[in-house]
């Protein structure tokens, strides 16, 4: 299984979008408010995802 069917899976699992925002939350404490324009921008690039591929399962 390639990496990106990984990720993809991982995004489809209910739950994902609380791992998305305890992600971005850990980054812009690590990052001291210096990216968060950056990190809210893939967070929330990571949240379409994952509710596009939970629309694609559900019938």
């Amino acid at each position: 299984m390639s990496i990106l069917n990984k990720v993809k899976e991982m995004l489809g699992r209910p739950g994902a979008r609380e791992g998305i925002d305890r992600a971005a939350k850990a980054a812009k404490k690590a990052t001291g408010g210096k990216y968060d324009k950056h990190i809210d921008k893939g967070a929330q690039a990571a949240r379409d995802t994952a509710e596009k591929l939970n629309r694609k399962e559900r019938p």
